[in-house]
């Protein structure tokens, strides 16, 4: 049974719950406080097999909670409905690390361009060869898009001719590109080196490797390497095979743990029932997250309501220095991994404890109900107070990055996500993925996290 859960304080003094900028709770306040905490022993590891020492049973967590909450907020009422799932990784330890950029040696450099581009001779990426190979796979997919409209069962001629000579003036914008471009088919020597810090190398076909410091990424040459679409859940046995596929060719390159999370097909984008994009083809991209100690590490973003309300309420944000958001997206394309895009690789630099003491969940609970409405700000509509309600879908405990003082390195910390609904539901019922939270909390020392800027 559901809870309606108002906080005393805003039957009381509805103002009162309303914060100000200098009162908004964020990680690291209390000098000290977390790297004292992180420097405590380590607790006795959680037991696996044994339900009453599990992570889960000794933190007090359940597998789901139902609350509704409500309160005044800045600009209005919010209503919080939660309906969530309880996730907890299954592990025996919860280990707080630190955690920097990967920097790849020269040899590991050299291993990943030759396990996607062959052991050469390599080149320089060509990219009037790229321009001329994109232009055509673009004539290709609207001639594929104006042939299924005209087999298409739907619509009348009229509205068929109609979205025909749309398709073809988009068409023919390519046509012309292409007849002006000038292309050289020379394929010259690649003069870079493995120890650069940076490079792009390409193989004969002109299919290129690229390694910077915060992105490694690789497409074959002619193919359709980027889709934009609406990620979701991993639903269908052919999503299932795509992830397997796309979980394979990264398992044999890299040494780091990546999931699968989400994934989004082509023919799914913002269009009508898919009929404007090309059918001819399936392409996938699988969004992939690092798994650390056998524990996710999400790139989330804290939602705060509305950015207008919160600035009128004098707080000013201060998003110049962005969390790295590391995950890795590949793309698929008739069932072959035809490119990928890691970015933001990070790997571990230190162990600070090998199984941190966590707070139980029912404190955290209460932390969440105390401060959730201090954090979210809602708009006024003509002057008139507003009313919203939002939907936690899922609670989890995973890692978040929190900043390192007087550091380049991130504390790997156990937190406590709150995340929302998601954008819209599938015909099977499943929810879309998605990362941001109504609020993250630190359960090594209760303070409230900013995903986006780690404290």
């Amino acid at each position: 049974m559901k809870r309606i859960a108002i906080l005393l304080l805003a039957v009381l003094l509805l103002a009162a719950c309303v914060p100000t900028p200098e009162e908004e709770i964020v990680a690291n306040k209390a000098e000290g406080r977390l790297e004292d905490l992180i420097d405590t022993d380590a607790v006795e590891a959680y037991a696996l097999e044994d339900e009453a020492r599990s992570l889960r049973s000794l933190l007090g967590a359940p597998e789901t909670v139902q609350e509704e909450l409500s309160s005044h907020v800045w600009g209005g009422t919010l209503h919080i409905d939660i309906d969530a799932t309880v996730e907890i990784p299954d592990v025996s330890a919860f280990p707080v690390c630190l955690i920097g950029e990967k920097r790849f040696s020269a040899e590991q450099k050299e291993r990943f361009v030759k396990s996607v581009l062959g052991d050469g001779p390599y080149y320089e990426f060509n990219r009037s060869i790229a321009e001329r190979d994109d232009y055509k796979r673009c004539i290709e997919r609207y001639q594929n898009i104006i042939e299924d409209l005209w087999n298409s069962p739907n619509g009348t001629m009229e509205e068929k001719q109609s979205w025909v000579n749309d398709m073809e003036v988009e068409r023919n914008q390519f046509v012309r590109a292409l007849q002006k471009l000038q292309v050289d088919e020379t394929m010259h020597p690649w003069s870079g080196s493995f120890g650069d810090e940076h490079f792009g190398v390409a193989s004969y076909d002109n299919s290129h490797a690229t390694v910077y410091p915060d992105l490694i990424s690789y497409e074959r040459s002619g193919v359709v390497a980027e889709f934009y679409a609406m990620h979701h859940s991993i639903c269908t046995d052919a999503e299932q095979q795509a992830a397997e596929t796309a979980q394979a060719y990264l398992s044999e390159r890299f040494d780091t743990v990546l999931v699968p999370m989400s994934i989004s097909r082509m023919e799914d984008a913002d269009g009508a029932d898919g009929r404007l994009y090309d059918q001819s083809h399936t392409t996938y991209t699988v969004e992939f997250l690092p798994q650390y100690n056998g524990i996710c590490c999400f790139p989330g973003e804290t939602e705060h309501g509305s950015d207008t309300a919160r600035q009128a309420a004098g707080y000013a944000s201060d998003y110049s220095q962005q969390l790295p958001r590391e995950r890795v997206e590949v793309y698929l394309y008739d069932g072959e991994v035809v490119g990928f895009t890691w970015y933001a690789p990070m790997e571990i630099q230190s162990t600070e404890n090998e199984n941190v003491t966590l707070l139980p969940f029912p404190k955290v609970m209460e932390i969440f109900r105390s401060h959730v409405f201090m954090n979210y700000y809602l708009d006024k509509l003509d002057g008139v107070e507003s009313e919203d309600t939002i939907t936690v879908r899922k609670v989890r405990l995973c890692y978040a990055l929190i900043r390192k003082a007087d550091s380049e390195d991130f504390y790997l910390m156990p937190v406590w996500d709150f995340a929302l609904d998601a954008a819209w539901l599938s015909e099977d019922g499943a929810w879309h993925y998605e990362t941001a939270c109504v609020l993250s909390i630190n359960t090594v020392d209760g303070s409230l996290v900013d995903r986006q800027i780690g404290y």
